[in-house]
């Protein structure tokens, strides 16, 4: 049977498994700043933003104690800090600080690879140790996009 002959709607067309181990372009890296910005890829709410450094990070946008959208997060530094409860999450993910208490949870927020080819931000959503870097190295991509009069 034919790949097409199995879409005989949307519902079969939704139900088609999503590819992970892929890179995927999340936006246009002027799209990406200090300021934590929320985007949902592959059904995964993902948190973006800018280090001072100008690094782009991507993780999970939800905080691990209350799930409260890190994308409403404040930005001290380089840390995000959940506005629910104060905790602070390092670039890695890493639990660095928790209000009123001296022993920090061995805790992780999932955190995406993420590269800068020419004006995209791409991201891969698969399994963050392997991410296929050959993959990227190969995409072709404008230094700026071509206007429609051919400028």
């Amino acid at each position: 049977m034919k790949y097409k002959e199995r879409l005989r709607s949307v519902k079969d067309y939704i139900r088609l498994p999503l590819c992970y181990n892929h890179w995927y372009v999340a936006g246009t890296v002027e799209e990406f700043g200090q300021e934590p910005v929320a985007k949902t890829l592959l059904e995964r709410s993902i948190v973006f933003y800018r280090t001072e450094a100008g690094d782009l990070v991507a993780m999970q946008n939800r905080c691990l104690h209350r799930s409260f959208p890190l994308s409403n997060a404040l930005r001290e530094g380089d840390n995000l800090v959940c506005r629910y409860h104060g905790i602070r999450y390092a670039p890695d993910g890493t639990v660095v600080r928790v209000p009123c208490q001296d022993q920090i949870p061995n805790r992780k927020l999932h955190v995406y690879p993420v590269k800068e080819v020419g004006p995209f931000a791409f991201i891969w959503m698969g399994n963050p140790d392997q991410p296929d870097w050959k993959k990227i190295s190969g995409i072709a991509v404008p230094d700026r996009p071509r206007m429609p009069n051919g400028a």
